[in-house]
């Protein structure tokens, strides 16, 4: 139960955001594995792209 605690936790290390991308990271190389190439750069764009995306509006807001 704490698990799911830190992970809406503001102050914790762990993050939702990283556990959502490690999900589509890994959904993504499943259909990769499964030969589904079309799908694939959707995820692993949405496995990065989220937490990149997230970092900048942290850094921007922290600049503010």
């Amino acid at each position: 139960m704490s698990f799911l605690k830190d992970l809406f936790s503001e102050s914790s290390d762990m993050s939702m955001m990283r556990l959502l991308s490690l999900i589509s990271l890994l959904v993504g190389a499943y259909l990769a594995l499964k030969g589904h190439d079309t799908s694939v750069p959707t995820f692993v764009y949405a496995a990065f792209g989220g937490k990149v995306f997230q970092k900048y509006i942290e850094t921007k807001s922290s600049k503010d």
